[in-house]
């Protein structure tokens, strides 16, 4: 009987911890979320729509990059055998120097274009910026430390 409640005692207990951390977790996203959006609502029409064509841009890049995989890069990015990590790694260790080149181009075209729309922001939008920024590094850092 005492096992039994000991045991009962301790499911409970593991439940209520696991459900405060999952809130908590929401609680994050949710804040996020409501960062980044307060954010992209402070920004005018003509800021507004720099960001959206630096999103075209990223999007016209990837699929334009994506043509030139080869039936073995290909073969890597389906292999289900490897994490997204790992995935990357071996992607990146077989680009093509045309490869190579069209990546370092498009990093030097991404940062010019993120230097000349942080130009445009207000000091209030520059601060949010940089934050989200500064957020988005730290979460990519932590996540590799995990990985690794």
């Amino acid at each position: 009987m005492k096992n039994t409640m000991k045991k009962i005692i301790v499911m409970v207990v593991m439940v209520l911890i696991s459900t405060t951390y999952a809130t908590a977790q929401k609680g994050k996203a949710y804040h996020k979320r409501k960062v980044h959006k307060e954010f992209y609502q402070s920004l005018n029409e003509d800021q507004q729509a720099v960001l959206k064509e630096n999103r075209e841009f990223r999007k016209e890049h990837r699929k334009a990059f994506k043509a030139t995989l080869s039936v073995e890069q290909k073969a890597i990015m389906k292999n289900e055998d490897l994490s997204r990590t790992g995935k990357k790694k071996a992607l990146k260790a077989s680009y093509t120097s045309e490869q190579k080149a069209m990546v370092d181009a498009h990093k030097k075209e991404m940062k010019a274009r993120s230097e000349k729309f942080e130009s445009t922001l207000t000091e209030e939008q520059l601060k949010q910026y940089k934050k989200i920024k500064e957020h988005k590094q730290y979460s990519k850092r932590k996540h590799k430390k995990n990985k690794e």
